[in-house]
């Protein structure tokens, strides 16, 4: 088994060489298999264990039991103990979990391990796929849980229960028994207590089969995914701020929503989402942790992030700094006006023409100014935008440069008509978006 254990991790390329890994131990004998095979196998370790108080004396036997383990073989242990609170409402599994996840990645960034290690073996991928099957899943979930995501890594995903039970017996490892794993209260173990073995007894080859089907979807969506990235290339380009999705091409498709759905799902968007777009190809959408408007044909998505009011910002003095969300705007002089302006943020404005001191502001209805090559004829700003079709989230980083009297700059796309430069002799100042 050792052997198989260490192949597996190689083929699968789980373990960076030379680096620690945490595993998530519950005391459990799947949990306790793994870590007794990374032992034996020479991996410098971690062990974790979250206690979730839910068992009473039970879970508090079971931190125990793993505290004492790592003693013994001198392994770094860590534990942390959730708050029953924090479980009494909702989904007591899924929150459960994610407290998990949040804990042992804190761990792993603390101690420097590069990845870390699951206990999740061959029956419990069957049994998920199950379940996805039951809920409702696509490629992804057929192909069930995954020897490795990203810093996840599950070694002894290819072992059977009887497999691990066999190995427990021939090494005489220890561990505890979790009594709610008798409980038929999770559909987990309905699964496992009811429905698997109504399969085996329909059919002695069920158990094998599904093994094969989860293989050869993982194939699948593993060749799909490369060839989706290879796609996604022609479609999608990305700025500081934003993911751009071209949509015309897609709209070829006959299935553009779904299309457009797997180049987006990680952004948190969902298919009805995807369809509204293809269907209207207008408005604002919301995930989570995203947001994406559309403009001329492309879906832009940019990060959720909480931004604090602009508030307009006097200079009476230069050179002066202003700083907006993650944009910094400099104000200096300068001793002569370029031939050549290459930067598309960098703005030349005449001193003799602003009415000291300036401000900084963000816009506002019924702004409106003469801008630069327009030849002195008056545009409202809103227009302005219209016509140089800017989008709704570039809009939200204009800004205002006035004087006393008139709007001197429209940043970062233009100046006003009344301060170009005209001469060299003239004193020059600088402006920069960055």
């Amino acid at each position: 088994m050792l052997n198989r254990f260490v192949d597996f991790i190689n083929i699968k390329k789980l373990i960076l060489p030379g680096t620690t890994t945490l595993l998530a131990v519950s005391g459990g004998k799947d949990s306790m298999v793994m870590a007794d095979l990374m032992l034996k196998a020479g991996y410098p370790i971690h062990i974790g264990h979250i206690n979730h108080h839910l068992r009473g004396e039970e879970s508090e036997a079971d931190a125990k039991f793993v505290e004492a383990f790592c003693s013994a073989h001198q392994i770094p242990f860590h534990q942390y103990n959730i708050d029953p609170y924090l479980l009494a409402y909702g989904n007591l599994q899924e929150k459960a979990r994610l407290i998990r996840y949040d804990k042992l990645m804190t761990w792993a960034t603390e101690f420097n391990c590069a990845q870390i290690a699951t206990a999740h073996h061959l029956d419990d991928r069957i049994e998920s796929f199950l379940m996805f099957i039951m809920r409702g899943t696509g490629l992804t979930g057929l192909s069930s849980i995954a020897a490795k995501n990203k810093h996840i890594i599950r070694p002894i995903l290819w072992a059977t229960t009887d497999e691990i039970i066999n190995y427990i017996h021939e090494q005489g490892i220890t561990y505890r028994e979790d009594s709610s794993n008798q409980s038929d209260k999770y559909l987990r173990n309905q699964v496992r207590h009811h429905v698997i073995p109504a399969l085996t007894q329909a059919d002695s080859r069920a158990l094998s089969g599904l093994k094969t089907t989860i293989e050869n979807m993982e194939s699948t969506s593993t060749i799909f995914d490369f060839l989706l990235d290879k796609y996604a290339e022609t479609l999608i380009s990305y700025t500081t701020d934003y993911k751009m999705v071209s949509l015309l091409e897609i709209m070829k498709s006959d299935f553009a929503p779904e299309l457009l759905f797997h180049l987006i799902k990680t952004e948190g968007f969902n298919i009805y989402q995807c369809r509204d777009v293809i269907r209207d190809l207008n408005g604002q959408f919301f995930s989570l942790t995203h947001e994406a408007t559309i403009h001329q044909n492309t879906l832009i998505i940019r990060k959720l992030t909480e931004t604090l009011p602009f508030e307009p910002t006097l200079i009476a003095h230069i050179p002066a700094k202003v700083h907006f969300r993650n944009k910094q705007i400099s104000i200096e002089k300068v001793n002569e006006f370029p031939q050549d302006v290459k930067s598309t943020h960098s703005f030349y404005i005449n001193a003799a023409s602003i009415q000291w001191p300036i401000t900084i502001r963000t816009r506002q209805d019924g702004d409106s100014f003469k801008p630069f090559g327009m030849h002195g004829k008056k545009q409202k700003v809103k227009d302005f935008l219209i016509n140089k079709k800017i989008s709704s989230f570039d809009k939200e980083e204009v800004l205002i440069l006035e004087d006393q009297k008139q709007i001197l700059a429209l940043l970062p796309y233009t100046i006003a008509h009344e301060v170009q430069i005209k001469n060299q002799n003239t004193d020059i100042i600088l402006i920069k978006y960055i």
